[in-house]
């Protein structure tokens, strides 16, 4: 069998993106149980919202109109987590909700990551952006103050940057390439 470069091998942008995401996991998770403290009052409402959904077959909400109005996907979503965090011999909690913001948190991340990796392929943007961008993108906002602390509340905030540099990602995706996939 033929060596052939590159195959078998991880790239150092690889190790280090892969260090970059355990940075933002370590940071988002450790002490979750009991930083920050207390339990807001908009993680208490989603929380009920999240149980509501996982145990009413019949609520299954588009919208949630308690709290001045919320996108029901972080409610559906710690539904989700708390049904893993009871077969998993946990329980549906802020704990539970709170890894779930973490989780949203670190994908966030991973999505800009692929959101500046896209940039860089436009026309133009090899010549524009260093091939360390992406790896600086993703290091900021795993570190920054902001995120990293919504990323521990059970709040819907954590989503925004995920859902923008998602989309836009895969906009741009789609038009240099000319399909999603």
């Amino acid at each position: 069998m033929k060596n052939v470069p590159g195959r078998g091998r991880v790239s150092a942008s690889t190790l280090l993106l892969l260090a970059i995401l355990l940075a933002a996991l370590g940071l988002r998770l450790w002490r979750i149980h009991e930083l920050p403290p207390g339990f807001h009052f908009d993680e208490a409402f989603e929380g009920l919202e999240a149980w509501r959904i996982l145990t009413e077959p019949g609520y299954r909400p588009i919208f949630l109109t308690g709290n001045f109005g919320v996108p029901p996907l972080n409610a559906y979503a710690n539904a989700l987590t708390f049904w893993i965090f009871e077969r998993l011999g946990g329980e549906a909690g802020p704990t539970a909700m709170r890894v779930t913001a973490a989780i949203f948190g670190v994908l966030g991340v991973a999505a800009l990551y692929a959101l500046a990796t896209e940039l860089r392929r436009l026309p133009g943007g090899e010549a524009l952006l260093s091939p360390a961008f992406p790896l600086f993108a993703a290091a900021a906002l795993a570190v920054m103050r902001w995120h990293v602390h919504f990323s521990r509340m059970g709040i819907e905030v954590v989503l925004v940057p995920l859902i923008w540099a998602a989309a836009t990602w895969l906009l741009l995706r789609g038009w240099r390439t000319g399909s999603l996939f």
